[in-house]
């Protein structure tokens, strides 16, 4: 039967968006719970960093901080302006604000080459105007403009949410008929399907998790939470969590390599349809070698780009000798079927026993080969729907290729006239019909064939030499109706199945004959 794209359920599909959804709260956590750089501690305004502080003699430098921060957010929360000044104290510059005395500058303070008096100066006019913007940010007027920001933030939020399930399919075909699998393109396999809405959960995700980061930015009572998502994000995207050989990989190496990978097969499908539809057909190759040059050439160059990529990822390839093994024992036990398959459509590919264009039988189908894969052949039958057939199953059983060698086949039609017709008119009128056909070869000659005494006709069979083996059905049918016109033309009948029933005449016997009875 063919193989038709399943649909997922309702259910299935909420299971997908549910196991997706935890996934997600499970990378969100261990990115926020990533381990932060140890040193030197930055002072934040509404998690703006102004400068870093480092330890000194007597504090560390969490404990410098943790003062000066207590003091920074007590003057954003004033309704009057903040004093900040700088005095000296024990011939050390000290910063004061609103008149406590919150941080020392010494000298392993200073920054390119600045006094701890000019380095104290800078930092108090660096916070003075981050706390003013502070200030300003909690003011009526600010809130309300950032409501009315998060709203058109939310309104976009869901459009794009709609949007992206409207044309998410079409990106994913494009990419399909760029890499040279239009069968795929318009019939998506389950598995296709599956990753297709995954990507869009997380296109999704991604989309929701950017707005509400800007959401809580715009806001001093979240741009914490914000930041601290963000720098989550960041230090989960590079910190390295795999390691190969002697090279650790991060997410971001990953994320790097998938997008090679899909330039890879992008450029190779370009360059194979190129081949495909423009060189070979100028060389004057036919379709189903082309068929078989543009497949191989493809598994060859994905295999060596995969392997030139792997290493410019810097990946050695040395270390993927486990992973070589486990798979092989994978398609011993668990993948014997796509390996069979797999197989099987090679051999084909280099037998050529059934290539593209060819009209064959296998089973119960009889079709043109429209694609020959590594994997499945796809037959376009004679009523136009297309059937996926395993490359195994053409190995494996008998199918009839009527275009093996030569397209030239030759059709019997056969046809019984009544008892009684003249057999030569008969012939003349066969070969006639079949003569007056454009489609039936000249040579080699038709002929008719006498078969012998059916049980209500004489039983003929015209044989005709074809070339469109594609086209015997509307053939067959176009000769029958030009049969049936001459015949009627000449007094020639075509008969039905009859039987004669013969009784047999005589006399009743005297014990026989039914006797009348009174009532």
């Amino acid at each position: 039967m063919p193989v038709l794209p399943a649909r997922l359920s309702s259910k299935s599909r909420l299971r997908q968006y549910l196991a997706l959804g935890c996934f997600a709260i499970a990378l969100c956590l261990s990115l926020l719970l990533a381990p932060a750089s140890l040193g030197s501690v930055p002072i934040r305004v509404d998690n703006q960093v102004i400068f870093q502080l480092s330890d000194s003699p007597e504090l560390g430098a969490q404990e410098r901080a943790q003062r000066l921060d207590q003091q920074i957010q007590a003057a954003v929360r004033r309704r009057t302006p903040a004093s900040i000044e700088v005095n000296t104290r024990n011939q050390q510059p000290v910063l004061r604000i609103n008149g406590r005395s919150v941080l020392t500058v010494l000298p392993s303070d200073t920054i390119e080459g600045n006094t701890p008096t000019e380095q104290a100066e800078i930092w108090a006019a660096q916070i003075k105007s981050a706390v003013e913007a502070a200030r300003a940010r909690r003011s009526s007027a600010y809130l309300r403009n950032a409501a009315l920001l998060s709203l058109g933030l939310l309104v976009l939020a869901v459009l794009l949410h709609w949007g992206l399930g409207k044309i998410w399919p079409y990106p994913t075909r494009w990419l399909i008929r760029r890499i040279g699998d239009e069968a795929m393109a318009q019939s998506p396999p389950p598995g296709l399907q599956l990753a297709q809405h995954i990507s869009l959960g997380v296109a999704r995700l991604g989309v929701w998790g950017g707005v509400g980061l800007t959401i809580a930015s715009l806001f001093p009572q979240s741009q914490n939470w914000s930041a601290i998502a963000r720098t989550g994000l960041l230090n989960g995207l590079t910190q390295s969590f795999l390691t190969l050989g002697s090279q650790s990989y991060s997410l971001l190496d990953f994320l790097i390599l998938l997008i090679m990978l899909l330039v890879l097969l992008l450029a190779i499908g370009a360059f194979v349809n190129f081949l495909k539809l423009r060189l070979l057909p100028q060389m004057g190759i036919n379709r189903g070698a082309a068929e078989v040059i543009t497949v191989i050439t493809r598994y060859v160059m994905i295999t060596l780009g995969a392997i030139v990529l792997l290493q410019i990822w810097g990946l050695n390839l040395s270390s993927l000798t486990i992973v070589g093994s486990a798979l092989g024992v994978g398609v011993g036990f668990g993948l014997q079927g796509i390996a069979k398959n797999l197989i099987s459509g090679l051999v084909l590919l280099f037998e050529r026993s059934v290539q593209v264009g060819d009209l064959i039988e296998v089973g119960d189908y009889v079709g043109v080969v429209e694609r020959v894969s590594a994997r499945n052949l796809i037959v376009k039958t004679l009523d136009r729907v297309s059937v996926i057939v395993p490359s195994s199953k053409v190995l494996e059983d008998i199918v009839v290729n009527w275009s093996h060698d030569s397209l030239t086949s030759r059709l019997h039609l056969p046809i019984g006239v009544a008892y009684g017709s003249e057999l030569e008119k008969v012939k003349t009128l066969l070969l006639q019909a079949a003569q007056e056909h454009p489609q039936v070869l000249k040579a080699p000659l038709p002929a008719v064939v006498f078969v012998g005494f059916g049980d209500s006709s004489l039983d003929f069979e015209l044989l005709i030499w074809i070339k469109e083996p594609s086209r015997q059905l509307f053939i067959r049918s176009d000769l029958y109706f030009r049969i049936d016109a001459l015949f009627r033309e000449h007094g020639i009948e075509i008969p039905f199945p009859q039987r004669d029933l013969h009784l047999r005449s005589g006399q009743w016997s005297r014990g026989d004959r039914p006797q009348a009875q009174n009532g």
